[in-house]
Formats: structure tokens, sequence, C-alpha cells
């Protein structure tokens, strides 16, 4: 495979709206003009760290990874960005002493966090409502939810895996999936179970006591869904995995409805690209078949396929997640879970509401190759993309939006020099090391656009960048 995020020989995108680009070297796209200040004073600043006469990003996104761990190790299954510059991740095969990883600091640094007395093996998505976040564990048949009322540094388990089977009527529920904010207090979490009718559990106390709701989505005892959200028009969907019935609820899970996907084998992934826009996606078990991403335009009454690309893997392969960065979309599309060489996924990028997509290929070649899947990406106000990755325990970094032009470092109104407009313009967003918030008046897109080394500040080491390409002409 290419060394830089290329696409393989054996992936085909299979439709009209599905656009394959090149990897080259890259940098983001520039900085439009709007922030503004003296720079005279800036040229007399020393370069604090030496740059290399490189492009911009190493790979197509300029995605890095700031955690990793051993080759062929586990996968992040969830990530969720709690605000403050804190993210937290969950890990597959994780246990009660490691339930997560925790990072206090845009992703610089990273701590262990466990839940005592969990069970389950997976830890699975998140669900926040300020200071209170709920998590699930599953896929082991000992099921847990857990929640932490601190914003994710202590964990406690909220519900076991006996009280959870007594709850729902089951012998066996096999995770806790999606647990959703619905308002004054009140959680809804996603069960999956094949042995009962009941799918969904309701507090209202924030996670004090639970019930199960009178209204339940799903067709019968085997239905079940990975993903459930509530969109920003404050719709619930829950999509019935590997069937094509996609369940609406319009009065926050009062009574359900189900629409028809058609040609769908659903799976996770669900988006909200807001104004009524959703997302879902496929998967597919038989070898070598394409994967199809759907789109509705009216608040999820009907869908139609946007995108499709084929793998070509001889085992399952599925869209995993989608979501909405800014005036952006990306959707990731994998492979089974299988040996740590079957490293094909690839990630896509929609910039008019998932209309058409571009596929960006394997978004990061790190010292053990690419990446089979990206299971669940975040965003912070910074509009910087985290995402949990498999395999080798990784997790990504890379600022949005994803420029897909070679360019000069430092050439941020985009006329093809790295001159004075630029220089005032790079003036304006000057922070600092450690700095992670922009100046006063300098949107959050700017300033990390100037962010030249992608560390999330803007200081002296992206001054020195700059000046490689500068030529101080107007």
């Amino acid at each position: 495979m290419p060394a830089h995020g290329g696409l393989s020989a054996k992936v085909v995108t299979g439709s009209s709206n599905v656009k394959v680009l090149p990897c080259y070297g890259s940098w983001r796209s520039a900085l439009l003009p709007g922030c503004f200040a003296g720079v005279a004073w800036f040229m007399l600043l020393p370069v604090e760290a030496q740059a290399q006469n490189t492009g911009r990003d190493e790979t197509l996104l300029g995605a890095r990874a700031v955690y990793q761990g051993a080759q062929a190790s586990d996968a992040f299954s969830a990530i969720h960005y709690l605000g403050n510059g804190r993210i937290i991740a969950g890990k597959r095969s994780s246990q009660a002493g490691n339930r997560f990883l925790l990072s206090e600091d845009y992703g610089a640094t990273w701590s262990v966090v466990g839940c005592p007395n969990s069970t389950g093996a997976h830890t699975y998505f998140f669900g926040q409502n300020g200071a209170t976040v709920f998590s699930g564990t599953g896929d082991t048949g000992s099921a847990c939810l857990m929640k932490s009322m601190d914003a994710g540094r202590t964990w406690t388990v909220a519900l076991s895996a006996a009280q959870i089977n007594t709850l729902v009527g089951s012998a066996n529920a096999r995770a806790v999936f999606s647990p959703v904010y619905l308002g004054e207090n009140r959680w809804l979490v996603n069960i999956k179970s094949f042995d009962t009718t009941n799918k969904v559990i309701l507090s209202s106390d924030n996670g004090a006591t639970w019930q199960v709701p009178g209204a339940q989505p799903g067709q019968g005892a085997s239905a079940w869904a990975r993903q459930m959200i509530m969109t920003s028009d404050h719709l619930l969907l829950w999509p019935s995995c590997l069937t094509d019935r996609m369940y609406r609820s319009t009065d926050q899970g009062a009574s359900w409805v189900s629409v028809t996907v058609p040609g769908a084998s659903l799976f996770q992934p669900l988006g909200d690209a807001g104004n009524g826009v959703y997302l879902c996606g496929d998967v597919r078990t038989t070898p070598n078949t394409p994967i199809r991403l759907y789109r509705s335009l009216d608040q999820g009454l009907s869908w139609t396929p946007v995108a499709e690309v084929n793998l070509q893997r001889p085992t399952t392969t599925y869209w995993r997640d989608v979501i909405k960065v800014q005036n952006s979309l990306l959707a990731s599309a994998c492979c089974v879970e299988g040996t740590s060489t079957e490293r094909y996924m690839q990630l896509f990028l929609s910039e008019d509401n998932g209309a058409t997509w571009v596929s960006l290929g394997n978004p990061y070649y790190g010292p053990y190759g690419g990446m089979q899947a990206i299971y669940q990406m975040c965003a912070t106000e910074l509009n910087v993309v985290f995402a949990g990755c498999q395999p080798d325990s990784t997790i990504l970094r890379w600022p949005m939006p994803v420029g897909v032009d070679g360019g000069v470092p430092g050439d941020l109104d985009r006329d093809a020099d790295a001159d004075l407009a630029d220089f005032a313009l790079f003036a304006g967003v000057w922070a600092g090391p450690g700095v992670w918030a922009p100046p006063p008046g300098c949107p959050p897109t700017h300033f990390i656009r100037a962010d030249l080394d992608d560390d999330l500040d803007v200081d002296l080491a992206d001054f020195a960048t700059f000046q490689i390409g500068f030529t101080g002409a107007e």
C-alpha cells in the first residue's frame, strides 16, 4: 500500500457520488481573511524550534497519533469530548481497573481511569449532561451501565448486569449502548438483548432509578440497535441492525414508528447534519460487497443512498461512524476485526451536507501500518477531531476543515505565496505555547489553521515553519 494515505489498488468506489482523491504532501485549506494585528514587532521574535523544509502534512489529513499502544493490540471502541480540553476514550477488552483513558489537556497526556466492580469486556458510547456522564459495556453477557458525576474523573456502577437482566426481563443482556440525555434529568439507554422485546430503559431522576417504558422500538425479541441518537431537532433514531428498518420517535420515546431504508442492512452509524438532514450506514457480511451510506432530507421519513464503497475484503465490512464538524461531515468505512495486516479502511469527507463524498483513504500510517477501523470520532470547540481506532490501540487527532490542496506553508490567504498579508494574519492568531484558545476576535477555525505543526497552539514553532516559505513580497 502507499506510504502516506493513498488508496490501495484493492479499494474500489462504486457510486458516482464518491470521488477518490490522490494523496500527496498537503496542508489544510488556507486561512480566510479576518484576524488582523500589527506585525512589525513579530519579525524580531527568535525562532523557537528548527523547522523542516517539507510539506505541511505527512498525510492528506495531517492525522497524528496522540496515543498508541503496541503493534496489533486492541482498539478504542468509543471516544467523547467532555469539554474544557477533556477527552475520554473507552477501550475494548478493558477491565474494571482500566475502563477508560482520560486526557485533560486536549490529548497531550492520558491517564487510566477505572470503574470499580464494573463487568463486561468492551466499553461503548458516552452520553453527557454537564458533569454527568454515562457509558455502557457489552458483548460478554455481563454488561453493566456506568456513571460519572465529575465529568469522567471517577466512575461507579449505575446498573449491574444482574439488575439490567431483571429490569428488562432477560436471561443474558448482551450490551448497554448509547445513553441519550432527553432533558430535565431524563435519560434513555439502549439495551442489546435477544430474549426480550424491551430494548430501551428510562430514568427520570438523572440515573438514580430506572424503569422500562411501555413503548419500545424494534420488531421483536431478535431486534437490536448499536447506536441511538437524539438529533438537534429532538428526534430519536434507533436503527434495527441487519435490517432495513429505522425507528423514529418524536416524543422522547413515548411512541415509536418505523420507516424503510431501501436496500439497507443497517448497523451503527447515525449522523445529524442539522436542519433535518440525517445519515446512516450499511453492514455487509458477504465477501467483497459494496456498503452504502444513506441520507435523509426530511427528518428520517425517507432515505436514499449517497455513497458506496467496496473495500474488497473477504469478511464483514461496515460504515462505523458519521459525525459533523463545523461545516463538514466525516464518515468511516471499515473492515471487520481480523489479523493486524487487514488495514483497508477509508475515511470519507463531505462538504455539502452529505450530497457528495470524497475518500481520504486510510487516514493514518504509523509505525505498524494503517488502520482497520475508526470506531468513533468526536470534535472539540476548536474543530479538532479525535478518533478511536483499531488496531494498535490508537487515538488519532487532526484539525478541521481538512485541506486537500498542496500549498506553501504559511500561505494563509491562498494567493500562492507567504507574504506580509499572511504575516499579518499569522500575527493576529498567535497566542503562545500551551494556549489552546484563540485570541479575542479570532474565530477558532482561523486559529487552528495557523497551527502549522498541529500541536493545538500557535506559537514560535509555528512561526518557524511559516518562515520557510516567507517571501516578503506583496
